[in-house]
């Protein structure tokens, strides 16, 4: 099959800077209210009922599914009364830790086994899932909504009198301090989420929201990541409170408009009620709380890579391969338009491929890497018998991130202008200046890099570009469905991957030289933004981003 025959082919694209489309288990949240409801043995009780009722219609996987699942769920209760044992001896064997250790060892008894009744019971459920679930193999990428699924057990136990606020952020920072702990700063935080909406539109931000806040700033460590996500209704006191911690350096935030995040999400079929209620799975990629299966860093490819290539008849020129179309001498090429038709069919093509690379890999999932212990939460996989792999959630995504997009759009235009329109230059004077790596033509490169026009400074005539760009990048990619039966989504950052696509790919026509870093995210090539902060913004709010349902920064 084509992951065996088609692996040495898709290794040479990511040596060549091209880009990945693998499979990843690593992007992925329990549903966290689902395992609160009930406990786990409400979740053991659910799926019983479930197998019961398809009798002898239910296949040997589900009846697999459905057995692993109450085996893992039975299997953690043990484990945790196994802890509360050892807390109990913990304290008769150490007195002065007594009043501790019993209650570690009460919330044990009663979590994960049965639903959580107060705060502290909760952070220790979640804590367990937490380990166990990444023992079974997937990352959790996110902890929840933490101020909507958290609150009422702190609104509780601060009416019951059970804690003050300084012993809730306490428990807060303890439980914090475990991730970072976990981590030490030199891996992937872990994502809370604040701020935002409820399934029907109520704003979330409550008491707990500016407590967390406080616990974040005073814990002072680079894990949890905090995404914070804002409404037009969000009250200035937040903006003004998070805007504070980063100014001090407390900045480990994301910074999420929750307007075009949940329209993203409506463009594709998600109900309005479902993507309310979406998470940031990892970085900043959404994905509906409890429903969805997002794998959101399945493909990552490199936009400029498409220029490159179509002004290269489909070879690579670092490594003379080739890798894309034929798409035809770019020096016979008369317009615009042209060159755009070869950068289009370049793309189009690495797309289809990485997609098709990527179903190869998610068809071997479920046989090579069955999830029951977080299938079980994904309140679909349940009701279905089957696993995440095997397309068990009603939402099974797999993420597209598009890289360099201002390298993209410059080079494109750079070449629209100086080649075609002003004929500064020949397409062979050009084609040979790159291959250089403008060796011998600084004047040139200055021109380029200087004199037209760049991605992030107000024009609108020059931005028009970079949204037809955007715009049929994210079409494209929205063709496309994954083995698991879900859609393809697009998005638009880049993480660390413009150094690390950016050091393959040669000499681009916006004046970067070969092997330097792509552009960051959406924005600007460092240091193009010479319009300033207005114009930069004007530039960036002309994309739609209900088109990029993945994300974008």
């Amino acid at each position: 099959g084509p992951l065996k025959e088609e692996s040495g082919w898709f290794r040479m694209l990511w040596q060549r800077g091209i880009g990945r489309g693998l499979l990843d288990t690593g992007h992925i949240s329990p549903g966290w209210e689902n395992m609160f409801a009930g406990g786990l043995n409400g979740l053991v009780a659910q799926a019983r009922r479930i197998r019961a009722g398809l009798g002898e219609n239910a296949t040997p996987q589900q009846q697999a599914f459905y057995a692993a699942v109450e085996l893992v769920y039975s299997a953690t209760i043990v484990l945790s009364a196994r802890f509360a044992e050892q807390a109990r001896q913990a304290a008769i064997q150490y007195p002065r830790h007594r009043e501790r250790m019993l209650a570690v060892a009460e919330a044990c008894e009663r979590v994960p086994g049965g639903a959580p009744a107060t705060l502290y019971e909760a952070l220790q459920f979640a804590w367990l899932m937490h380990q166990l679930i990444e023992m079974e193999g997937e990352w959790v990428r996110s902890m929840g909504h933490f101020d909507r699924i958290f609150y009422p057990y702190y609104a509780a136990d601060i009416a019951a009198g059970r804690l003050t606020r300084e012993q809730a952020k306490e428990l807060i920072k303890f439980f914090w301090y475990k991730f970072f702990a976990h981590t030490q700063g030199k891996a992937n935080g872990k994502n809370f989420v604040f701020g935002g909406q409820s399934a029907d539109g109520t704003e979330v931000t409550n008491e707990l929201t500016y407590l967390a806040l406080e616990a974040y700033e005073e814990l002072d460590t680079p894990d949890p990541k905090l995404s914070v996500r804002f409404l037009p209704t969000t009250e200035d006191r937040l903006y003004r409170r998070v805007a504070d911690l980063i100014r001090r350096g407390h900045n480990s935030f994301v910074l999420i408009n929750d307007v075009p995040a949940v329209d993203a999400q409506v463009r594709l079929g998600v109900p309005l009620e479902d993507a309310r209620v979406y998470l940031p799975i990892g970085c900043y990629e959404p994905a509906v709380d409890g429903k969805e299966v997002g794998c959101t860093m399945n493909i990552v490819i490199n936009l400029a890579k498409g220029v490159e290539l179509a002004l290269n008849n489909g070879e690579d020129p670092l490594s003379g391969q080739q890798v894309g179309v034929r798409t035809g001498d770019p020096r016979e090429f008369t317009d615009f338009e042209q060159l755009f038709a070869a950068y289009t069919t370049q793309m189009d093509f690495l797309l289809t491929r990485f997609v098709e690379y990527n179903c190869a890999h998610e068809r071997q999932w479920p046989q090579v890497h069955p999830s029951p212990l977080i299938a079980g939460t994904i309140s679909a996989c349940l009701e279905r018998g089957k696993d995440v792999g095997e397309g068990g959630a009603l939402y099974n995504s797999v993420g597209c991130v598009g890289v360099g997009l201002a390298n993209d759009r410059d080079s494109l235009l750079a070449v629209q202008r100086a080649v075609f329109e002003d004929k500064k230059f020949s397409m062979d004077q050009l084609l040979a200046a790159l291959r250089g790596d403008y060796q011998g033509q600084e004047r040139m490169r200055q021109y380029l890099l200087n004199r037209v026009a760049k991605w992030g400074n107000g024009s609108t005539e020059s931005d028009d570009l970079t949204c037809r760009i955007a715009d049929g990048f994210n079409r494209k990619v929205h063709t496309f469905r994954n083995a698991r039966g879900g859609r393809v989504r697009s998005s638009l950052f880049s993480l660390d991957y413009q150094w690390r696509l950016g050091e393959n790919v040669g000499a681009t026509p916006d004046g970067r030289h070969a092997r330097a870093s792509l552009a960051p995210g959406v924005g600007p090539s460092s240091g193009m933004d010479r319009g300033g902060v207005t114009a930069l913004i004007h530039s960036v709010t002309r994309l739609d981003f209900t088109g990029t349902p993945n994300g974008a920064v």
